[in-house]
């Protein structure tokens, strides 16, 4: 019977072992296996909290970790790498919880450096800041304050930001905050399908890239804002009063392109904004699909101002098919009235349809899709686009398309070849970020 029961307990005990030694359910961004996962840094949440988190995640870690911080929003810095040890792949996920150092009154805050580099601005440098106050980590803050100033060395002008929120009582029980701001600053004609800061500024500063065009927008903006406790849903009214003014290029420098090769900026159309904004966001629980809409109305108050109505919606996509994985884009946007030239839609470059020059296409309207097909560093893709002025003319004629191939180096860097589907030459071009 003894000999019996020790076999026993000797058989529990391989089954343990060997399922403690099994891999979990993740892979690396090349489709390795993960065996196991640590969490450091973390003192008020708990490691089995973390590891509960990424589990509702996707079987790729590195959209499990952006899903685990919507689920636990109390980290201000996640990063995390795979070392082998033993022959066995550890994903060790490095947290700083968000409670930055204290203040009088029991306030927290921090500042953080600012940099840009455009051809209107030059380098521009600056500082943000921000403080708020909450009992402890887990308790959402009640309210912020924040303020931004930076100075354009070559454009000579000084841009600034400061504003405040606040969710308390009956507002925060039912995820809604109110806010305003006031601004003056650079900012991007049809923002949505442009490079973000970080990229423009490296390709600017190595070869004179510019994928956007500027105008400069002075102002104010009153809003109230609901969220969902992970913030996956959102939804955004505000009102809007601001100002805006042409801006030329003022630099003409890089590392390794010549002078005279940074395209000019065209002129905005000058005048005022007084217009009511509808904002809505919502992703999935895996990042695996998010929507993004905004609608604008910005009625007649008099020759000065501007006046029309413009809506646009944004979708993507991405999913895994065995050794594939696929991304998609569709954007739709209308516009009635008179938008200025920085409220209509451009496309055409290499942040919207390959193969074509930047901004090729502006128009009120625009239908724009892109698909994505990866495989370990390979990228395939089609991007099929148009504008009009009159909502009609889209699909009377055939879209313009480009097709192309990339190699990409991790999720950011990537060298593309893409050929427009008429008589012009290939193109080639480097990102440095994922374009959607």
């Amino acid at each position: 019977m003894w000999r019996r029961a020790l076999v026993a307990v000797g058989a529990m005990a391989l089954l343990i072992a060997a399922s403690s030694s099994a891999s979990t359910r993740f892979k690396t961004r090349d489709g390795l296996p993960i065996d196991d996962i640590r969490v450091q840094g973390n003192r008020e949440i708990g490691t089995h909290e973390v590891l509960a988190a990424l589990d509702l995640g996707p079987d790729d870690f590195e959209n499990a970790v952006k899903t685990m911080r919507g689920v636990l929003p109390y980290f201000s810095v996640v990063d995390w790498r795979v070392s082998v040890e033993g022959g066995s792949r550890i994903a060790t996920v490095r947290v700083i919880e968000g409670v930055h150092g204290s203040g009088p009154f029991g306030t927290h805050g921090h500042a953080s450096p600012t940099f840009a580099l455009n051809r209107v601005s030059g380098f521009d440098f600056g500082v943000r800041a921000e403080v708020w106050k909450h009992p402890n980590l887990r308790t959402p803050p009640r309210g912020r304050l924040f303020v931004g100033i930076s100075r354009a060395l070559s454009g000579g002008f000084t841009s600034a930001e400061g504003g405040a929120w606040v969710s308390a009582g009956w507002f925060r029980d039912h995820g809604l905050r109110i806010g305003g701001r006031g601004y003056r600053g650079i900012a991007v004609f049809d923002a949505l399908a442009q490079p973000e800061d970080s990229e423009q500024f490296v390709m600017a500063l190595l070869y004179n890239g510019e994928l956007r065009d500027y105008y400069l927008r002075t102002g104010a903006e009153a809003s109230v804002r609901w969220a969902n406790e992970h913030e996956s849903r959102v939804l955004e009214l505000a009102l809007v009063d601001e100002q805006h003014d042409s801006l030329s290029a003022e630099l003409d420098w890089s590392l390794f392109a010549p002078r005279g090769t940074a395209r000019t900026n065209p002129a905005a159309t000058e005048g005022d904004l007084r217009s009511i904004v509808v904002r809505i966001r919502s992703q999935s629980s895996d990042s695996r699909y998010a929507i993004d809409a905004e609608a604008e109305h910005a009625p007649d108050s008099g020759s000065a101002y501007f006046a029309f109505t413009r809506a646009r919606a944004q979708t993507t996509a991405r999913w895994q098919a065995g050794r594939y994985g696929v991304r998609a884009r569709l954007l739709v946007g209308t516009t009635d009235g008179e938008p200025p030239i920085q409220r209509r839609f451009w496309i055409g470059g290499p942040a919207s349809v390959r193969g074509y020059d930047i901004g090729e296409f502006v128009g009120r309207h625009v239908m724009l899709a892109n698909v994505e097909v990866l495989r370990g560093p390979f990228v395939v893709y089609v991007d099929v686009g148009q504008t009009a002025d009159i909502a009609s003319d889209l699909g009377d004629e055939t879209p313009p398309a480009g097709v192309g191939v990339g190699f990409r180096l991790g999720d950011g860097f990537r060298i593309n070849l893409s050929q427009a589907l008429d008589n012009r030459s290939p193109e080639a071009h480097i990102r440095w970020a994922r374009m959607f």
